[in-house]
């Protein structure tokens, strides 16, 4: 064995005996994976004192013992279940389930329509749910996105360079001219992220700033912002996720992120015209009243503005507020004069610092306190810290909290097969989530995590705003987590046995980051021309369940003679059989019923079914379906075609929500609700997407050296001064001025004309595609500069943290019955932590083929990687 190979075993077993608690030390050797107790945790290890001012990971992370209960391992000897090894059937008499990763199943609909073709009983998990509503919602909003944002932002963007240059234009001070200038070259840049092929008239020095700052954001380095004079991570700006799989959509990412990511500090109050930041407290008034001024078609601009902020929180999940002290227009608003008033009365008025302290003290009383937007976007250097001061941002941020903390962690990130000690990515965000389970397995593992985590955990936390104890878990959290911390409940103790015990306490954690991780990839959509089609497909979808039972042929046809889901039709307490082998998996999701081939057996249909009974995330989607359709329909957004799919959620979350009460409560299933839970697979097929892919966070890279080619004479510039083409800083050092002010002057009314224009037609593509997964696209307006730059970053070999979803995973659980044992059949998330460079879509499909990716190691007791007889290699189906 190797080296590498030996650490791996090493490292394993040294977290194995803190889950199991059971063994010494010098038992470590014995441990393998099967004998882990992710949850579990001895009676000594119940009680931890709380230390003030500890900061060790023993005092971050807090034990608790949770109301679980062991189930009592049966016998399957001589039980046979087709395409299972007998050591997965081991698996699954010690702990009544067992996850199988590498089925040949696509998408969830493929799993259940094998289960009704074949009359295997069906586990309707959460999972099955959960991720087809995440991909339709994200369809739903990138919809949105595209036919209505896009357009709005676009008007406001050129509604704030007009008024900006106006500005300009009546300002006589040097230093003001100097601020105004980086605010245009802050809002050209944002056009041209968005309109790539635009062509804006010459704004002199503002069109300098904006072509290198151009020039970073392409390369996508760590480097020093042109316009800013700060560092920035300029990969950041990278489409990332679902946001990278059109082009639209990647150009509205980058826009997006420009202008929520770069922030105006209200304490900086030096003017350094020389290194190129200039007054960054007096830019941020400006460009605030280049919005309060703007106008689009004769009405303020503010009115698209805060309707633009209303959609934004429904996407930008980092859009509350209260963990950032983050000021948007209107918390200026209050304080600051409006745009009518002078402009030089306002800005010398606004340098007072009594006006700087009144507008923090009116923000103060507004929201709490929160982590500080630098050490949210530098968590990886030293410098993080608590007392970070406001900033004004002219857009709420778009991040969830955990990208830039995964992005600082990432440089140093190693999976469990490769490294020497564990950073469990998925288990980190989950303990700052507020999932007790989560914090055990870590505190179980803890001498083998890497030893510096005490301080990112900490950042971490704050960076989510981690729940208290006592409050709920959901408090003022985004979207997503608002439906997947439903998965930290316990179930109650009506659940069947295997659904209240540790292990699928730690299946559900692996579901609840997966579903985190979906919800960033996902995207189905529905095309506006298909809304009439699609509303018909929706409606027959709605209805399956109810016709399915009375088809004739139809395996599923036949009912439980008591209409419930106790079998009463004879079941052998023999568990039906297991995975299929030969249901081969699909691109797209079935539209229609498959058909029976000729002379085929007839198979009994099941006579038990079962619903993850967690009703809590079903009232979740339904609220968020409300909450959605309501705020869009309100705004005048809300596209069409999505109507009928959003209310069939509706209707199908409220649905199960009242089945799983039903089965908390003890009732029987009743016939109706029996034919919907046989016949899942014909409303999954309408709305399930292919599942595999992978959302790679990349980390930061420095920027190389630049070559600087000094000129023979100093231009009469001052000592350190940038040395451009042209002349770029006077040397009076009052102004960055590079060209005359007439050019900007004079390019007024020519902004304002292609303003108009630009607004209203849409962006036309000048550059490479934006399909890889987290790649920076190139969208610069010349054809020069779009030769020079990368066309992927795959050509760069950059270090990142793969989150990875596999292909459906095959859970088999044993169900007690009336009539004994009843093994039922589900599809849940795989999920896979892999370091190294950025996955992309072959790259992933040859990882699945070849069986190469392995679930996290504290997941390993119950999800299972093994080749099943009669596999189909799925990358050969696929191309």
């Amino acid at each position: 064995m190797g080296k590498s190979k030996k650490k791996i075993f090493a490292s394993a077993s040294a977290l194995l005996i803190f889950q199991t608690g059971l063994l010494p030390l010098g038992a470590s050797a014995q441990l393998t994976e099967s004998g882990m107790n992710p949850i579990k945790l001895p009676a000594s290890m119940t009680k931890h004192p709380s230390l003030e001012k500890d900061q060790s990971l023993e005092a971050i992370l807090k034990p608790q013992e949770l109301p679980t209960t062991p189930v009592t391992p049966i016998s399957l000897a001589g039980i046979k279940i087709p395409g299972v090894t007998p050591a997965t059937t081991n698996l699954l008499a010690q702990n009544h389930f067992v996850v199988i990763n590498n089925t040949n199943f696509e998408t969830m609909g493929d799993l259940y329509r094998d289960n009704r073709l074949k009359g295997k009983p069906n586990f309707v998990t959460l999972d099955s749910i959960v991720h087809p509503y995440f991909a339709t919602t994200n369809g739903l909003i990138a919809a949105v996105i595209e036919e209505h944002v896009m357009p709005e932002l676009k008007q406001v963007l050129h509604a704030m360079l007009k008024a900006a240059v106006e500005d300009y234009r009546r300002s006589e001070d040097a230093e003001i001219k100097d601020d105004i200038q980086r605010n245009l070259a802050f809002l050209i840049v944002a056009i041209r992220l968005i309109e790539p092929s635009i062509k804006l008239p010459d704004m002199g020095g503002a069109t300098d700033l904006s072509d290198r700052e151009m020039k970073n954001i392409d390369a996508g380095f760590k480097t020093r912002s042109e316009i800013f004079d700060r560092e920035e991570n300029f990969e950041a700006l990278a489409p990332l996720g679902w946001f990278a799989k059109r082009e639209k959509l990647a150009y509205f990412y980058r826009c997006a992120q420009w202008i929520s990511r770069m922030d105006f500090p209200l304490t900086d109050v030096t003017v350094d015209t020389e290194t190129g930041s200039g007054n960054l407290f007096r830019r941020s008034v400006l460009l605030y009243r280049a919005l309060d001024r703007a106008t689009i078609n004769g009405k303020p601009a503010v009115e698209s503005w805060q309707r633009l902020v209303q959609v934004w929180e429904l996407f930008a999940t980092s859009s509350l507020r209260n963990r950032q002290r983050t000021l948007l227009y209107t918390d200026f608003k209050a304080v600051v004069p409006g745009g009518i008033q002078d402009l030089k009365t306002t800005l010398n008025n606004l340098a007072s610092p009594f006006f700087r302290t009144k507008l923090l003290l009116s923000v103060r009383k507004q929201k709490p306190v929160g982590l500080g937007a630098t050490s949210i976007f530098d968590l990886a250097d030293s410098s993080g810290d608590d007392a970070q001061h406001a900033s004004f941002r002219l857009m709420p941020l778009i991040e969830d909290p955990e990208i830039p903390w995964l992005r600082a962690r990432a440089g140093t990130f190693t999976d469990d097969d490769r490294g020497t000690v564990w950073c469990p990515l998925s288990l980190l965000i989950l303990h700052a989530r507020g999932a007790q389970a989560a914090t055990n397995v870590l505190y179980n593992g803890i001498s083998v995590l890497q030893p510096d985590l005490n301080k990112p955990i900490l950042e971490l936390e704050r960076a989510v705003a981690k729940p208290k104890a006592g409050q709920p878990l959901t408090a003022a959290w985004e979207r997503s987590w608002n439906i997947l911390s439903g998965y930290f409940k316990q179930f109650p103790t009506e659940a069947q046995g295997p659904l209240k015990t540790d292990l699928w306490m730690s299946r559900h954690l692996e579901s609840a980051f997966s579903g985190w991780v979906d919800a960033h990839i996902a995207l189905a959509e529905i095309k506006p021309d298909s809304g009439a089609a699609a509303s018909k497909q929706d409606g027959v979808a709605a209805k399956a369940a109810d016709t399915t039972a009375s088809k004739p042929g139809d395996v599923s046809a036949t009912k439980p003679a008591d209409g419930g889901s106790k079998p009463t039709d004879g079941a052998t307490v023999k568990p039906a059989d297991g995975p299929s082998t030969t249901q081969g998996a699909s691109n797209k999701p079935s539209t229609t019923q498959p058909s029976i081939p000729a002379g085929a057996p007839v198979v009994k249909p099941a006579s038990f079914h079962y619903l993850e009974p967690v009703p809590g995330v079903f009232r979740a989607i339904e609220t968020d379906a409300r909450t959605l359709q309501d705020k869009l329909t309100a705004l005048g957004f809300f596209p069409a075609q999505y109507e009928q799919r959003l209310n069939d959620f509706k209707r199908l979350a409220q649905r199960l929500a009242q089945i799983a009460d039903a089965e908390i409560e003890g009732k029987p299933t009743s016939p109706v609700d029996f034919k919907l839970l046989a016949g899942i697979d014909f409303i999954l097929d309408q709305v399930s997407s292919p599942l595999p892919g992978a959302l790679s966070i990349i980390a930061p890279t420095e920027a190389p050296a630049p070559t600087i080619n000094m000129p023979s004479h100093s231009l009469g510039m001052t000592p350190g001064a940038a040395l451009t083409s042209g002349s770029s800083i006077l040397n009076s050092g009052k102004t960055a001025l590079s060209k005359t002010a007439s050019n900007i002057l004079s390019a007024a009314a020519t902004a304002s004309h292609s303003s108009g224009g630009a607004a209203s037609g849409s962006a036309t593509a000048s550059t490479g595609a934006a399909g890889s997964t987290a790649g920076s696209t190139a969208n610069s307006a010349s054809a020069s500069a779009k030769a020079k730059q990368p066309d992927s970053i795959y050509k760069r070999q950059l270090k990142s943290a793969n989150l990875v979803l596999g292909r459906p995973g095959l859970v088999l659980m044993l169900c007690q019955t009336s009539q004994g044992a009843m093994l039922v059949r589900g599809g849940v998330y795989t999920f896979y932590e892999v370091s190294g460079t950025p996955l992309r879509t072959e790259h992933l499909k040859r990882k699945l083929q070849f069986d190469l990716l392995r679930p996290p190691v504290w997941a390993r007791t119950f999800d299972v990687i093994q080749e099943a007889t009669g596999k189909e290699p799925l990358f050969k189906k696929m191309q």
